[in-house]
């Protein structure tokens, strides 16, 4: 019976050192896996080879744009552009210049009207002049009523002429 109680008493030993002695350990001394209450094991890690190459920084969509505020702009004239004065997509105000017009047919028109407005007025002096001399030749019965008259007219009309050919704001 002792040796029975040897024998029971070495596999109680050699199963306590046998259910606690193991640590999960390799070969090498390592922990292959995790312990009770340890960290947890490292996750995989991928690794990729590095290469040069041009990233396109712009995403496509399909969509519509539509603007806050719209102006229509309309020439008040017509002409060739010379200049433009602003840049595309840029805040404009309002009076502002968005266009140059090429000036020498307008200067061209000007120097026409202005001539047109001294024919005027030097045929307005001669017909003041006319009728002045036609008043007294009508005093000393020189000259007929129909003739006066008719001096008479075309001072006036002179007149007109002068309001005619006379700048006036186009606007």
């Amino acid at each position: 019976m002792r040796v029975f109680r040897l024998l029971i008493g070495s596999l109680m030993v050699v199963g306590a050192f046998a259910t606690t002695g193991c640590d999960g350990g390799d070969a090498k001394g390592g922990k292959g896996g995790a312990v009770k209450g340890g960290p947890p094991p490292a996750p995989p890690i991928s690794v990729a080879a590095v290469i040069e190459r041009d990233v396109r920084d712009a995403d496509e969509f399909s969509g519509r744009l539509e603007a806050f505020e719209t102006v229509e702009v309309r020439a008040r004239v017509s002409g060739v552009v010379s200049r433009v004065a602003f840049a595309a997509g840029r805040e404009v105000n309002k009076g502002e210049l968005l266009f140059a017009l090429d000036a020498r047919p307008f200067q061209a028109e000007l120097a026409r009207a202005e001539a047109e407005l001294a024919r005027a007025a030097t045929r307005a002096d001669h017909a003041r002049t006319e009728l002045a001399r036609a008043e007294k030749l009508l005093a000393s019965r020189a000259i007929s009523q129909q003739e006066y008259d008719e001096r008479v007219s075309a001072n006036r009309e002179s007149d007109v002429s002068i309001l005619a050919h006379a700048p006036r704001s186009m606007w």
